[in-house]
């Protein structure tokens, strides 16, 4: 543990206590939370923000400033939790109930939102359709990057009034906002050619490549997901709390 800051509702020791020497699961998402199951019950859940990310390295790697939380597998493999920012942090949920709740003040997560759903929601929202893309309670997933994205390829004002939007323009949003993030999943950046960003940007500039997304599965020599047995949640100096 390097920084006890970005524990969310766990202290280090209860951290340690219910991490160390269990088996991580196969990881899931909503929205812009990874989910990470800790042996039959509690879940780790990450909020990466803007400069957060997972990354898997070997223990010997050298290590960054901006490594946070180190989870030290059984084949000496880490997972690095790195923020620069830091402005959001990691959960403990201690059971499936607890996450459901964790989750429940969130939207239904962008890509699996049924379009009928989409379409009433958009038809009863009064305020800008760019702030109903990004309201995190009520779609999960969509950034700012992201929403301009959509609204660019649908050709809607981002501060157009959501519930102005006829049937079919609604339609062109959420058949832009499953193109977009087809693309991003496929790709694993923000789209690069033909896009928002591509065209805002000064034309030729060479490596643009928002943190976007972050990769969770890591590229294990065995093929597996990040399920496997840690022995140890990393030193701690602060003693835990």
């Amino acid at each position: 543990m390097h920084d006890t800051d970005v524990l969310r509702g766990v202290g280090v020791r209860r951290l340690r206590r219910e991490v160390e020497g269990r088996r991580l699961g196969r990881p899931s998402r909503h929205g812009k939370l990874p989910v990470v199951p800790v042996g039959d019950g509690p879940a780790l859940v990450w909020h990466f923000g803007i400069t957060g990310e997972l990354v898997c390295a070997c223990a010997d790697d050298p290590s960054a400033v901006q490594d946070r939380v180190v989870l030290t597998l059984d084949d000496d493999r880490q997972l690095r939790y790195r923020d620069q920012r830091k402005p959001q942090g990691i959960r403990l949920t201690p059971h499936q109930r607890a996450l459901r709740r964790a989750l429940k003040r969130l939207g239904p997560d962008a890509p699996q939102m049924p379009r009928a759903d989409f379409l009433d929601l958009l038809a009863a929202r009064r305020g800008a359709v760019k702030g109903v893309l990004m309201d995190q309670s009520l779609i999960a997933g969509l950034g700012n990057l992201l929403s301009d994205e959509i609204l660019w390829r649908a050709r809607a004002a981002p501060r157009r009034p959501a519930r102005e939007l006829d049937d079919a323009e609604t339609r062109h949003v959420f058949t832009a906002m499953h193109g977009v993030l087809d693309t991003v999943n496929a790709t694993m950046t923000f789209p690069q050619v033909r896009s928002f960003l591509h065209q805002w940007c000064v034309v030729g500039r060479v490596g643009l490549k928002p943190n976007l997304v972050t990769r969770l599965t890591c590229d294990f020599a065995d093929g597996t997901d990040i399920s496997a047995r840690f022995h140890s949640a990393a030193s701690c100096s602060s003693g835990g709390r």
